[in-house]
């Protein structure tokens, strides 16, 4: 519940209208909210959690979720298109660390764009109680294996939808398999403990964690952490 409230505060951060909604207006407004969220910045410092500008309307949760798996492993994430902004929550604060250093460089691109209104956002360190789950190997990503011609992508969707937004659904329907990538952890770990072994569409669905697939060079202890035994460790 806490990491609930602690993700709800952030994001209220990141719509509220006082940081950004008259800084294209005027050169001086841009500088003068740059001001402003250069201060959240510094008060923020060490946070995993950041917030981004200048976000598409086209923007994908899916391009999102890859470019931040560049650095490390995600604990959540949201997009508000009508403001044009986003906030990514990581679990290490060093992924956020080198993930805004590269936007400061002006070296943080997602489909070509440039985003360089990158800043840290308050958020709290990953509980202990997290922790565990981690160890445990729990992931945002998920495994759902016997399923059979009934599963397309749509009804995946449907299903799961019940749990959260998606990074994104892939079907290998010659495996009977399908990997449904959520954008939170809490998301995936609501949707396995609801639908692991129910029988659905004539079958019984087997509901697994998947691995979180991070780049070569994303930091911070998670990032060594392994997926849970129970379920496949290929990541999507």
């Amino acid at each position: 519940e806490e990491r609930e409230d602690d993700f709800k505060e952030s994001w209220e951060l990141v719509q509220e209208e006082e940081l950004v909604s008259r800084a294209s207006q005027n050169r001086k407004g841009f500088e003068q909210k740059s001001s402003l969220l250069s201060k959240i910045s510094q008060e923020s410092n060490a946070s995993r959690g950041l917030i981004l500008f200048g976000v598409e309307a086209d923007m994908h949760e899916h391009d999102l979720c890859t470019a931040a798996n560049r650095f490390g492993r995600i604990e959540r994430l949201k997009i508000h298109r009508r403001r044009g902004r986003a906030l990514v929550a990581f679990i290490d604060p060093e992924a956020a660390v080198s993930m805004l250093n590269l936007a400061r460089q002006n070296k943080f691109y997602i489909n070509h764009k440039n985003f360089t209104r990158v800043y840290f956002v308050p958020m709290h360190p990953i509980s202990k109680e997290v922790w565990g789950l981690l160890k445990a190997g729990v992931t945002r990503n998920l495994y759902i294996g016997n399923i059979n011609q009934s599963f397309t992508e749509e009804v995946l969707r449907n299903i799961f939808s019940a749990y959260g937004e998606f990074d994104s659904i892939i079907v290998l329907m010659h495996k009977h398999i399908a990997f449904v990538n959520m954008t939170s952890m809490q998301g995936a770990v609501t949707g396995r403990s609801a639908l692991n072994g129910v029988e659905m569409h004539g079958t019984r669905l087997v509901v697994n964690y998947a691995k979180e697939k991070i780049g070569q060079f994303a930091i911070g202890a998670s990032s060594n952490l392994k997926t849970s035994k129970s379920g496949p460790t290929t990541g999507v």
